[in-house]
């Protein structure tokens, strides 16, 4: 199949979750055969050279614009928007522009748009094209305002703010979805989501997946520090900071004297670099990221806010890593607490099950392995490429 693929920037190495996901389907379409063209928006903030994904492709273009959030924008936008501000920042007519170039100059077979913020190009793409229009969601937008708002504190203004995106994101995503001749959520849930929003063409729940990692030989493989615990996620992202800072505040305190804690992630605020908590390491940004995972005894996801799917706990999980989460961070994770992970949604529970784990190694063993074996059969990037092509057949 010719496929025009719309994307966000995607980095080599990819490292947060949108955009290993993103780079998984580019990678496994394009060994499958496929013949790929991409139209990557590159933002100033996260700028990828897209040299690295030319091996994938037949055709890349890329364009550059600046999303950075500005007050008088945002303002303008809540005064006369017609699309909320956190979308509306990722539209920009030059790329417009060059959508029309591409899809007047090319016939594909499908047009395949990775995730909802590029959903505002979507009316231009079906008026150039009759190409089935496919979008990948990555998750309900307006779910990640509308649960941030509610576990921020009721006398902190952005709360309000939080609620607006997320009804103004509601409208944006029940006209917009609309215009695709299908989506792909990677989760049950989300696939509910958009049917209770409206949609009623095809559906197919394609879950995130990762490459499933070679095992360590023992001199490869660093000791794990006992009595452990660790972060990784971008830190520069509202609801990961929310639920660190509530860990530490509710958690970590109880906790300090006995173990370590240590975070590691890009885009590190000042207000981690400044951090002086007890037994607390900060990272930042790792070369690494299984190698890190691998030193700790435990992952912790304390989210709160979000939605989709972490694909950092099933990465975690792929090395063999027990992880204990609240119930809202394993969402479209088909597995069993306590058999495949640890579900935790309370101070008291983070703690009770944290020192079990740290005091239980065989029983954190069992978990470990069957967290292994989950992904290593439902998760499994080998056959992405086939899923896909399945649900494009159906459009066809």
């Amino acid at each position: 199949m010719k496929i025009l693929i719309v994307t966000l920037r995607v980095p080599y190495p990819p490292k947060d979750g949108g955009a290993i996901a993103m780079y998984q389907v580019i990678q496994s379409l394009a060994l499958a055969g496929h013949q790929l063209t991409l139209a990557m928006l590159n933002t100033k903030k996260h700028f990828a050279d897209p040299a690295a994904l030319k091996t994938y492709s037949s055709s890349l273009y890329a364009y550059t614009i600046d999303t950075t959030p500005r007050l008088s924008m945002a303002f303008k936008s809540f005064l006369w928007g017609k699309i909320p501000y956190n979308i509306e920042r990722f539209f920009h007519p030059g790329f417009e522009k060059l959508l029309v170039e591409i899809l007047t100059q090319n016939h594909f077979d499908i047009i395949h748009l990775e995730g909802t913020y590029l959903s505002t190009y979507a009316p231009l793409i079906k008026k150039q094209t009759q190409a089935p229009l496919v979008l990948r969601a990555h998750n309900i937008e307006y779910e990640i305002w509308q649960r941030l708002a509610k576990v921020t504190p009721f006398y902190w203004p952005p709360k309000w703010y939080y609620y607006y995106l997320a009804q103004k994101g509601k409208k944006f995503e029940k006209q917009y979805i609309h215009f695709f001749d299908g989506i792909i959520p990677i989760t049950q849930k989300d696939a509910a989501a958009f049917q209770k929003l409206g949609y009623t063409k095809p559906l197919r729940v394609i879950p995130a997946c990762v490459s499933i990692p070679s095992p360590k030989t023992p001199l490869e493989e660093s000791p794990t520090i006992e009595r452990s615990c660790c972060f990784l996620g971008s830190l520069d992202w509202r609801a990961n900071q929310q639920g660190l800072y509530w860990f530490l505040k509710k958690v970590w305190k109880n906790l300090a004297t006995q173990g370590e804690f240590h975070i590691a992630g890009r885009n590190l605020p000042e207000s981690l670099k400044e951090l002086r908590a007890p037994r607390v390491f900060v990272h930042g940004e790792i070369p690494d990221a299984l190698a890190f995972l691998r030193r700790y005894t435990l992952v912790i996801i304390p989210l709160f806010a979000g939605s989709g799917m972490r694909i950092k706990i099933i990465e975690a999980m792929s090395i063999g890593k027990c992880v204990i989460s609240t119930s809202l961070g394993l969402e479209g994770i088909e597995g069993k607490d306590g058999v495949h992970f640890v579900v935790a949604n309370t101070p008291n529970e983070f703690i009770e099950k944290i020192v079990y784990y740290w005091q239980h190694p065989q029983e954190r063993q069992k978990i470990e392995l069957q967290a292994q074996n989950l992904v290593a059969s439902n998760y499994n990037c080998n056959q992405l490429a086939k899923l896909f092509e399945q649900f494009y057949q159906t459009l066809l």
